[in-house]
């Protein structure tokens, strides 16, 4: 049996989602705007990790 790849399907996924698509841009515009780079730097690190963790508990949900 053929291991699900979900960090593959969800990166599709996104790609695809016109909702999630607009949230990122106005998440992305709304950074553009902070002029600390180094505060700048963090909120996307920390948006990064944040989804990273959600991808995580997805998988974690499909495995059980």
């Amino acid at each position: 049996m053929e291991k699900y790849n979900f960090k593959e399907n969800i990166d599709e996924l996104k790609k695809k989602d016109k909702l999630y698509l607009k949230e990122l841009q106005i998440f992305f515009d709304k950074v553009d705007n902070i002029e600390d780079e180094e505060l700048k730097s963090q909120v996307l690190y920390q948006m990064h990790r944040c989804e990273e963790r959600l991808i995580l508990m997805c998988m974690e949900l499909l495995n059980k």
